[in-house]
């Protein structure tokens, strides 16, 4: 696979209950690209975009993958499946863990995340955020991993700008 390719996908169908959201659908992600899905709800879009993060399979097709591609998602539903007894520091904290960076590569991501997204009190639990700030968290802990694609699923909705 060309090392500007993050992933390629060839001849991807997915169905519904015997509605087909797409057939022998091809893409190919590079490096830098900037891709916005555009069509009516119930078309897909969400469908793929879970496909192309890996939390859902296609039903036939296939789909290669850089080697060590890290990919963070933020969906449009997340912000409601945050733990609400989990502070903003905590949640941070838990997207970037798994990471192989050393702990103070870790703190400087959390705390970036944290100014980046003003968050004034990173000790406030998930559970007594707004809607909004909710969403603000979920995708400060997508970015704060600092993937090689970011998935990002009506990332303005619920948003208090």
């Amino acid at each position: 696979m060309d090392m500007g390719i993050l992933i390629d996908c060839q001849a991807i169908p997915k169905a519904y209950s015997g509605k087909k959201l797409f057939d022998e659908l091809c893409l190919t992600i590079e490096e830098e690209n900037r891709i916005g899905l555009i069509g009516p709800n119930g078309s897909g879009k969400s469908t793929l975009l879970r496909i192309l993060a890996g939390l859902m399979d296609t039903d036939e097709g296939e789909i290669v993958t850089r080697k060590g591609m890290r990919v963070s998602a933020a969906f449009q539903e997340a912000d409601k499946e945050l733990p609400a007894d989990q502070s903003v520091q905590s949640f941070l904290q838990g997207a970037v863990e798994h990471l192989p960076w050393q702990d103070y590569e870790k703190e400087t991501a959390v705390d970036q995340a944290i100014k980046r997204f003003g968050f004034k009190d990173r000790e406030k639990l998930a559970g007594e955020l707004s809607g909004g700030w909710r969403k603000r968290l979920s995708l400060a802990a997508a970015i704060a991993a600092r993937p090689d694609l970011l998935i990002l699923d009506e990332p303005t909705n619920h948003l208090d700008l």
